[in-house]
């Protein structure tokens, strides 16, 4: 009879190591997968000692960590400035075009066209035209040529830029 340790490798023994990212390979003859959690625990004195970590560089690790974190923030609301003004941008933008003499745009003055379809709350919906999957890249695609992606559809090209396609899905992402 083999044991579980022999039976989960395929009758191969699990002691000796085993192949990179094998979950049953061993250490000290005992598989990761059945070493109890207390195997990997170590207190933080221990931590300290092993790493030979003073409280000036324990201080200094924690500094380093607090300004990433720091900078991680500011920069995320660049980031996020940047959004908000092609968002605002693209509003704009889409009473430009005259997207509202089809559609019904949430926030665009004079966009309550019936023709095609409300794109309120288009940021949740799954797909563009019942056809193709909503992401950035695809609605940009589409504002700029619908028919390169279905073909036969009522949406006229309009003769936007990229650029353009870019600042308006911004603000049409925003619609949920």
């Amino acid at each position: 009879m083999r044991s579980v340790r022999t039976a989960r490798r395929g009758g191969r023994p699990a002691a000796g190591g085993g192949a990179a990212g094998d979950p049953f390979a061993s250490v000290g003859g005992t598989p990761h997968a059945f070493m109890e959690e207390s195997t990997f625990r170590c207190s933080k004195q221990t931590a300290r000692n092993s790493y030979n970590m003073n409280e000036a560089s324990t201080r200094a690790a924690f500094c380093a960590l607090a300004a990433g974190v720091v900078l991680a923030f500011l920069t995320e609301d660049a980031v996020t400035a940047d959004a908000r003004r092609d968002a605002a941008r693209g509003r704009e933008l889409l009473a430009h075009y005259q997207c509202g003499a089809c559609h019904e745009i949430p926030g665009v003055r004079n966009a309550r066209g019936r023709l095609g379809p409300t794109l309120s709350g288009l940021a949740a919906r799954a797909y563009i035209a019942g056809e193709v999957p909503i992401s950035a890249a695809t609605l940009q695609a589409w504002l700029i040529e619908p028919r390169a992606l279905v073909p036969g559809t009522l949406m006229p090209a309009m003769g936007v830029s990229s650029e353009d396609a870019v600042a308006m899905t911004a603000y049409l992402l925003t619609l949920r």
